[in-house]
């Protein structure tokens, strides 16, 4: 047995002593490598996941019926994220009806809840009563998020339905009604832009499209078979050119006749302009949508707060203006005026303000270049549309602004001067 060392043993001189590794040492040498590789696989994950992942459309409607409700409408939300993107998951018939479903369903469970939450409430104190309850808060959060991916299909099946929240009066209570109201009109607006998907396939995969709605028509519920139905018409129409509005231009008027109380929300009737420059239908409906958008062309902003009604109409008035050019429609020419306005960039300047984080006040030039630019496209695609209309009124506007500071306005003043006044020195 080898005998112990002497307690005044000294280590041979010229060798550090010997000591025992410390904590601090261990997380240097085995967490933070370790957290390092954990953050670098979730960022290739996620960037996997983002551009398109490997969620079906079965996966993802298990995943919403998940019995969890926060992990239900989180997924909701995922998925609002990824149709944009995933045209073969927007375009799949099947999923486009099972998530149409999916949200009536909802909403019919949340309105008996909504109606037993509000009997309950009758018997508290009004402090308890004030805020819902955690699992009808979740159900209204599911809702919430379930909406805007009805938009982002590139197909119709849905158009039932948020017409329906637009018009709805009941079901929950004012604050709830309005903000479905707002997600459902702003869905409507970026629906119109998912259907033009439908003019880039195949007339095999249109016909696919078509099949399969058909045979799913004859599956579920009457109003599963009025949504296939729909749909499949409306593809069909549209590839031989007779575009239909599918009743949105109805459901859009309304947010602006007084006596709806749709159109006591500035931001419902600021949304519905925007939704208004992008659906088109036949002769009839396109006329209601133009005439719905020359009365937003007068709006004064109520229902906003006093200081905050000036500002929200005139940014209605300017959408529904410029609404109106896109539309190539024979109204605009009674609100030239506001087109006039929205080209004058230093008036622009003077109206939309910020103040920095020094506190000082200046021009919001994001928001001045955006207004610009949206006259000058809109003139320019009403004399697309309406090439023999006189807009010479427009010139000495555009010309100043051939002059501007900002490179993109001057650019795009070239643009549109080049095409309404070609010969014009």
């Amino acid at each position: 047995m080898p005998s112990e060392a002497p307690p005044n043993y000294e280590p041979v001189k010229g060798l550090p002593p010997v000591a025992p590794p410390s904590g601090k040492f261990l997380i240097q040498l085995f967490l933070v490598p370790g957290l390092i590789v954990a953050v670098a696989l979730a960022v290739v994950w996620g960037f996997g996941w983002l551009v398109g992942g490997s969620y079906s459309a079965e996966e993802f409607m298990k995943d919403l019926r998940n019995p969890n409700a926060e992990y239900r409408w989180r997924r909701a939300n995922d998925l609002a994220q990824v149709l944009p993107r995933d045209k073969t998951l927007a375009s799949n018939p099947k999923f486009a009806l099972d998530l149409a479903e999916l949200l009536r369903n909802s909403l019919r469970d949340n309105a008996q809840n909504e109606r037993a939450g509000a009997e309950r409430s009758k018997s508290l104190a009004k402090s308890a009563s004030d805020k819902p309850d955690k699992a009808l808060d979740e159900e209204r959060n599911f809702i919430q998020y379930l909406i805007p991916c009805l938009g982002y299909l590139a197909l119709p099946t849905g158009v039932p339905i948020l017409e329906e929240l637009i018009l709805a009066k009941e079901g929950a209570d004012p604050e709830t009604i309005q903000l479905r109201r707002r997600l459902a009109v702003l869905a409507l607006a970026n629906l119109a832009e998912s259907l033009k998907y439908l003019d880039t396939i195949s007339s095999q995969q249109r016909q696919e499209i078509v099949d399969t709605l058909e045979a799913e028509a004859s599956k579920g519920s009457s109003e599963r078979r009025l949504w296939s139905e729909l749909a499949a018409e409306y593809i069909q129409a549209r590839h031989e050119g007779d575009v239909r509005a599918l009743g949105v231009d109805q459901t859009l008027a309304e947010c602006v006749k007084p006596s709806n109380p749709a159109s006591q929300d500035p931001i419902t009737r600021e949304r519905a302009a925007f939704a208004l420059n992008l659906w088109q239908g036949n002769q009839e409906e396109n006329r209601r949508m133009e005439e719905a958008l020359l009365q937003l062309t007068y709006d004064d902003g109520r229902g906003a707060t006093a200081s905050e009604a000036p500002m929200r109409g005139l940014e209605i008035r300017y959408k529904a203006a410029e609404g109106l050019a896109r539309r190539g429609s024979d109204l605009v020419v009674k609100r030239f005026g506001i087109l006039e306005e929205m080209l004058d960039e230093d008036r622009q300047k003077e109206i939309f303000r910020i103040q920095t984080k020094s506190g000082q006040e200046t021009a919001d030039e994001a928001l001045v270049s955006s207004t610009v630019r949206g006259a000058l496209r809109g003139i320019t695609e009403l004399h697309r549309k309406k090439p023999d209309l006189d807009l010479s009124s427009f010139v000495p506007a555009i010309d100043k602004l051939l002059h501007s500071s900002n490179p993109e306005l001057r650019a795009e003043a070239e643009r549109t001067r080049a095409l309404i006044a070609p010969n014009r020195k």
